[in-house]
C-alpha cells in the first residue's frame, strides 16, 4: 500500500488554472452522497456514498459491468447522476454552469481505459496538448515540462514516436504524463493496468505511485486486478448490486469479503 502523498507540494501550481489554490490536505475533494444511475430498465447504482479526502489513493473494485467507470466519471460531471448528489472542489457538480465544470476539470483530470491518444500527434504532443492548448506557458516551457515527464515515467526518446507504434504499457505511461503535466490536483484513472501482463502491471503500478507522491495527487482508480489494487490502495470500495458494499483498507475489505465467503482460504487472496 502506497503512503498518502501530501495534498500540496512546495511550488506545486495547476498550471491551468493557477489562480486557484490547491485543495487542503486531507479535506473531503470528491463527495457522492446517494447516488443513483438507471439506464433504461437497468438501474445500475442504487444509492452510492462515498468521499475521498485529498492525498489519498482511493480504489474501486467490482464485477464488470458494476457500474465502476460509469461511478469514476460521475466525478468530474462526464456523466450526470439521475438522483443524488456529486460534489468536486466542495461544488454541487449539477448547480454549476458548464463554464464553472470545465474549470474544476482542470484541477481533475482523467486517465480513460482507452488512453485517447491523439493518433496524428506524437507523443510529446500528446503529453503537452493541455498546456499548448490551455495554458499561456511558452513553448520552451512545455517542452522541458514533458521532457521531465518523459524521464520520470522511462519514456526517454519516445517523445518523437506516434501513438500506432507504441506498446500497450507505453501508451499507458503517455495517458498518464498527459494527465498530470500540468499540475492537477486529482487524477481519475479508469482502469489504468488492463491487458498488460503481470510484471509491466507491476511497472505501471511503481510508476503511478512514484507519480502520485511526486505530484501530490489525490487519486481514484478503477481497478479488476487485485495485486494491482493491494499495491496503491489508501483505501479501496467494492461496488456491488448499485452500492459500495464494503469500504476500507484493502486488508480490512479483504477480511470482510473472505468472512463472507466459506471459499475463501486466506484473508488476503
Amino acid at each position: 500500500m502506497s503512503a498518502p502523498a501530501p495534498a500540496a507540494p512546495a511550488g506545486r501550481v495547476n498550471l491551468l488554472a493557477p489562480h486557484v489554490a490547491r485543495w487542503p490536505a486531507g479535506a473531503p475533494v470528491v463527495e457522492l452522497r446517494g447516488v443513483h444511475k438507471r439506464f433504461g430498465d437497468l438501474h445500475l447504482l442504487r444509492g452510492v456514498d462515498l468521499t475521498v479526502r485529498a492525498g489519498e489513493t482511493f480504489v474501486i473494485a467490482g464485477q464488470s459491468g458494476s457500474g465502476k467507470s460509469v461511478l469514476l466519471k460521475m466525478m468530474n460531471g462526464l456523466v450526470a447522476p439521475d438522483e443524488g448528489e456529486v460534489r468536486l472542489f466542495g461544488q454541487p457538480l449539477a448547480a454549476l454552469r458548464e463554464a464553472e465544470r470545465a474549470l474544476l476539470r482542470r484541477r481533475c483530470t482523467m486517465v480513460f481505459q482507452s488512453y485517447a491518444l491523439i493518433d496524428s500527434m506524437t507523443v510529446a504532443e500528446n503529453i503537452g496538448f493541455p498546456l499548448t492548448q490551455g495554458s499561456a506557458l511558452p513553448a520552451p516551457e512545455v517542452a522541458r515540462l514533458v521532457e521531465e515527464l518523459l524521464a520520470l515515467l522511462e519514456l526517454s526518446g519516445a517523445g518523437g514516436l506516434l501513438p500506432a507504434s507504441l506498446s500497450g504499457g507505453m501508451r499507458k505511461r503517455v495517458a498518464l504524463a498527459r494527465a498530470v503535466v500540468s499540475n492537477p490536483e486529482v487524477v481519475l484513472l479508469d482502469e489504468p493496468t488492463t491487458g498488460l501482463d503481470p510484471v509491466m502491471i507491476e511497472f505501471v503500478d511503481a510508476l503511478i505511485a512514484k507519480t502520485q507522491r511526486l505530484y501530490g495527487l489525490t487519486s481514484v482508480l478503477v481497478s479488476h486486478d487485485m495485486t494491482s489494487n493491494r499495491r496503491l490502495a489508501d483505501r479501496m470500495g467494492v461496488l456491488s448490486e448499485g452500492v459500495l458494499a464494503e469500504v476500507g483498507s484493502f486488508e480490512e475489505v479483504s477480511r470482510s469479503a473472505c468472512t463472507a465467503s466459506p471459499r475463501c482460504s486466506s484473508p488476503t487472496t
